[in-house]
């Protein structure tokens, strides 16, 4: 009876295993962050992304962050999303229209949907 105890105890520890998607951490560098932007639209911010070997490329053009601190990012790969968390260093009530870039690294080649702040974006596909 231990026995039999036994290999069903290890069939379900593997079986709940095996269904735990793995997640991994990816490299961020900012490339670029501008200043706040004296002439400011009506028009919503926009963005634009492209892959090339192992990484992807974002840009934000005249999207709304805190006039001060850093403006941090991070990325992880989940359930072939690339999920892009951005976040100010900073909370205060000012906020300005600025453009940033970032290069997001280390990614194994497939085909992914990219998610920033929880929100789907796109799809890309990484060689």
């Amino acid at each position: 009876m231990k026995i039999i105890n036994l290999i069903i105890a290890l069939v379900l520890s593997i079986t709940i295993v095996s269904c735990q998607k793995e997640v991994k951490k990816l490299d961020v560098t900012m490339t670029y962050v501008g200043d706040c932007l004296e002439n400011k639209t009506d028009k919503d911010s926009a963005f634009s992304y492209h892959s090339s070997i192992s990484t992807l490329n974002i840009h934000k053009y005249s999207t709304a962050y805190p006039c001060e601190g850093e403006i941090n990012v991070s990325a992880e790969i989940k359930d072939n999303v690339i999920a892009i968390t951005e976040q100010s260093s900073m909370e205060n009530k000012c906020t300005c229209p600025k453009n940033i870039t970032y290069t997001i690294g280390n990614i194994t080649s497939g085909s992914y949907q990219i998610s920033i702040n929880g929100k789907i974006i796109g799809d890309v596909l990484i060689y």
